[in-house]
């Protein structure tokens, strides 16, 4: 393994699995298409486990380590939380941005933001100026075009941090004292409620993952 990563990917489509797999080894991971492995070589330094949590079982979940970073994807909302009790360290609504789940795994803050630029603009989903993803302070909601999405206070507080920050890193630690919190991952929670509203209703990836530090919001 060039970059010292494990990866074990639990989905029961074998196409996109697949495909998973040769993207995971094109970064030199070490990758596993089956069922979760408890045992992998020692001197792994980073484990993962993608996992399709419209699929995945309860007993499933909870087998997995806590030292794997788990990844879960979906395409139903409420499966953001699972009933286990089992938290995803990470959380993508399906269909997600193959970049933002590299830059998760195994690239740099860069790779992920050229990538979501250059895939939004090809796609042609980055839409004119005036279609810039913003707060409204008085309703205290998020405003796309003439759409007014409801939020709750803490969203809302998360999403006015991220655009008055914008274009920029924002750390998890920053969010987490934003929120009045110390430990816990109360930062990728909100994030995942607001990728929930926004990304899935406007067909987007607004809000991007820079692997091991944060978030940028790069619209």
């Amino acid at each position: 393994m060039m970059n010292g990563i494990a990866v074990d990917i639990l989905t029961p489509d074998v196409r996109f699995g697949r495909m998973l797999v040769l993207e995971m080894e094109r970064i030199g991971a070490d990758v596993y298409l089956g069922e979760y492995r408890k045992q992998v070589h020692a001197d792994v330094g980073k484990r993962f486990v993608i996992a399709d949590l419209d699929t995945c079982s309860e007993a499933d979940l909870d087998a997995i380590d806590a030292s794997c970073t788990l990844i879960g994807f979906s395409s139903k909302y409420e499966y953001e939380m699972t009933g286990s009790g089992k938290v995803c360290n990470v959380f993508l609504h399906r269909p997600f941005l193959m970049s933002e789940l590299l830059g998760i795994v195994g690239e740099d803050e860069s790779y992920i933001v050229k990538n979501y630029l250059n895939e939004q603009k090809s796609s042609g989903a980055i839409a004119s100026k005036n279609n810039v993803l913003r707060v409204n302070p008085e309703k205290r909601c998020a405003v796309w075009g003439n759409m007014e999405i409801p939020l709750s206070d803490n969203e809302y507080r998360v999403l006015e941090f991220l655009c008055s920050r914008r274009g920029e890193l924002v750390c998890r630690d920053e969010i987490d004292e934003l929120l009045g919190v110390e430990d816990g991952n109360m930062s990728d929670v909100y994030i995942c409620h607001l990728r929930r509203k926004l990304d899935n209703r406007l067909g987007l990836k607004l809000i991007c993952t820079v692997r091991g530090k944060g978030y940028t919001l790069n619209n």
